[in-house]
C-alpha cells in the first residue's frame, strides 16, 4: 500500500471518527446514524488493515460499534478491586471495557521499543 494511500485512509477514519462526537453531540437520540458511522470506521480499518489509534479504538464499542459517550451511551466507574482501573459501561449493548489508572502505566504501543 503506498504512503498517499494510508495518509488518506487515516484522514477518513479521522473524518468518521469527529462525525461520530458532533452526531451525539447535536442528536444523540439518533443511534442508527453512529451504527453506521461506527460501522464503517471499524470495516474501513479491517479492509485496509490498518489499526485504529488507541485513543480512538477505547471510546468505540468492540460488540456494537457505537461511540462510548460518557451519560448517554456509557457510564464510566472506577474501581479499586484489583488495582486501581476505569470501568467503561455500554449502555447500548453491555459491553465492558477495563483500562488501567497508574501514572506510569503506558499501552504497548506508545512504549519506545515497539
Amino acid at each position: 500500500m503506498g504512503k498517499g494511500r494510508d495518509i488518506d485512509v487515516f484522514h477518513r477514519m479521522n473524518f468518521l471518527y469527529q462525525v461520530m462526537h458532533k452526531t451525539i453531540a447535536k442528536f444523540p437520540e439518533n443511534l442508527g446514524l453512529l451504527y453506521y458511522y461506527g460501522f464503517t470506521l471499524q470495516m474501513i480499518s479491517q479492509r485496509t488493515t490498518s489499526k485504529l489509534d488507541h485513543n480512538i479504538k477505547s471510546f468505540i464499542c468492540k460488540r456494537c460499534n457505537i461511540l462510548l459517550y460518557p451519560g448517554l451511551t456509557s457510564t464510566v466507574r472506577l474501581k479499586t478491586k484489583r488495582s486501581k482501573h476505569r470501568v467503561v459501561t455500554c449502555m447500548v449493548c453491555g459491553r465492558r471495557k477495563r483500562f488501567l489508572c497508574r501514572r506510569d502505566y503506558q499501552v504497548w504501543y506508545d512504549k519506545p521499543p515497539a
